[in-house]
């Protein structure tokens, strides 16, 4: 089954997918997670991330859950490595995307809350 993944916890057919988040994703939340700019983010053991035409998908092998990403989340994936913390990826998108970093800021946290919730990041000390 192939899932699109998006904002608002809600799920989209046709609507064009938000600026900085995957495509309609429904979430089911396993606990509160907050991130914060100091945050180390790294894909979940079981995710993994593939490029396909212009954007790409994530894959969850444990569940065989298959997600589509739009170019922004899949910009986001490629720097989420374990290593860097929320701040720097954003740092980097920033050079990447002309949008004000204080935006950013904020949709890239509820993005990786998003994605903790959806078990496609790791959650924060896990």
């Amino acid at each position: 089954m192939v899932r699109a993944l998006g904002s608002h916890d809600r799920l989209i057919d046709s609507a064009p997918p938000p600026r900085y988040l995957i495509s309609g994703m429904s979430v089911a939340w396993r606990g509160v997670v907050e991130i914060v700019s100091g945050t180390v983010l790294r894909l979940a053991e079981d995710a993994s991330v593939q490029h396909v035409g212009d954007g790409a998908v994530v894959l969850l092998a444990r569940s065989g859950q298959l997600y589509t990403c739009n170019g922004t989340t899949e910009a986001f994936l490629d720097k989420v490595d374990g290593a860097r913390n929320l701040d720097q990826i954003v740092d980097l998108l920033c050079e990447e995307f002309e949008v004000d970093k204080g935006t950013l800021d904020q949709d890239m946290a509820a993005l990786a809350t998003d994605l903790i919730s959806e078990g496609i990041l790791a959650a924060p000390g896990a």
